[in-house]
């Protein structure tokens, strides 16, 4: 489908008399830039000069006279969009990971619009010959849950250069909840922060993808 559209569009800008069409378009750190000269198509990132940005080519479609070399040009858009989407979700925290000291192993997960977290496996699952459960929750009611299975981390949001903010993560070691952002290093690494007050202050970790 690609290659026939691009054919097409270049055929029509070589019959107009266009031998070079740039189209460039930007969503944060993400730029792809499409390029035809001489009825060939380059498709180049992150190079700024010698291209025009997105707006002027929203202007072009409006001004051509010519209904298919619109048509085309909506089309290119489209798929410029659709790839720029395609690149900022690319460094995921969905999957299984595992902390520093390799005590547990966690998943990140999808619950509704955001993200949570829960513990799958823990290196030491047995305390006195039970399944650990949550002894140091703060709600006594709370005690009794089995810690594997446990959702400890929840209300996780997108908010830019792969970064996941405003949830909470909780620490059945102490009982106690925090407020946590998890950024992306890396498709592999992760740096998960719990803090209270200010994301300046507080401990960060470094988790490694296992899945």
């Amino acid at each position: 489908m690609f290659s026939s559209l691009y054919r097409s569009l270049s055929n029509r800008l070589h019959r107009l008399h266009h031998k070079h069409l740039c189209l460039s378009f930007k969503d944060g750190e993400h730029q792809a830039k499409f390029i035809i000269f001489e009825n060939n198509l380059f498709w180049n990132f992150g190079i700024q000069s010698g291209c025009y940005l997105f707006i002027p080519y929203i202007q072009l479609i409006k001004s051509t006279n010519q209904p298919i070399m619109k048509k085309h040009l909506l089309t290119l858009v489209v798929l410029m969009l659709m790839a720029s989407g395609a690149w900022a979700q690319k460094l995921s925290p969905l999957g299984t990971w595992t902390n520093e000291e390799g005590k547990a192993r966690f998943e990140i997960y999808k619950c509704g619009d955001k993200l949570c977290g829960k513990i799958v496996s823990l290196k030491e699952p047995m305390r006195n010959g039970k399944p650990k459960v949550d002894d140091n929750n703060p709600d006594k009611k709370m005690r009794y849950r089995p810690l594997i299975g446990l959702r400890f981390m929840e209300g996780f949001e997108y908010d830019e250069g792969n970064k996941w903010d405003d949830g909470t993560i909780y620490d059945p070691e102490s009982g106690k909840t925090y407020s946590c952002y998890m950024k992306m290093l890396g498709k592999d690494k992760m740096e998960v922060k719990g803090y209270i007050g200010i994301s300046l202050i507080g401990r960060a970790q470094t988790w490694t993808r296992v899945d």
